[in-house]
């Protein structure tokens, strides 16, 4: 019930579960940031991800660490769900909707980056919402042509490693 109504800035409304939305998901990156650059898991992940035996050999259980990391991605893709859910209301098939975008994110973004994973998403979002604005009949277009452009030039994404 608090999550309803709107906020007035300069003219504009903007609804406040959105706004809610929108810090919530600047809280978790920056949360994941910290956690993947700045804590000892995350270096430990970074090793794995960069060479696995050698970790290993370190004493790093690295399937262990990988099914850690599987269990939060599937967390977090729950609780954007259920988040997502009231804003973009849920139905048989939104799956499929969903899933070319997210293949576009990680493709303009690049693979391992979590900054391009952000940077990604905020292209595709902008890309996606004006080109149905602006071009209805062409949208898929807008979304996919970037993507091709992108793979085109740098084929490992703008923040991708090779």
């Amino acid at each position: 019930d608090h999550l309803r109504g709107v906020v007035q800035v300069a003219g504009l409304y903007f609804p406040i579960y959105r706004l809610v939305i929108v810090m919530v998901a600047v809280i978790i990156a920056v949360a994941l940031w910290l956690l993947v650059d700045w804590t000892r898991l995350g270096a430990m992940i970074r090793a794995g991800v960069d060479d696995a035996p050698i970790a290993r050999v370190v004493g790093i259980k690295v399937s262990q660490l990988f099914t850690l990391v599987f269990a939060l991605g599937a967390a977090l893709a729950a609780f954007g769900g259920v988040m997502g859910a009231p804003y973009l209301s849920v139905y048989p098939g939104l799956d499929f909707e969903m899933l070319p975008l997210a293949f576009a994110v990680v493709i303009i973004g690049g693979m391992g980056s979590l900054g391009g994973a952000a940077i990604g998403a905020l292209a595709v979002g902008l890309a996606d919402n004006f080109g149905k604005a602006l071009f209805p009949e062409i949208s898929y277009f807008t979304l996919y042509a970037p993507m091709v452009l992108i793979l085109a030039i740098k084929p490992t994404g703008l923040f991708g490693r090779e």
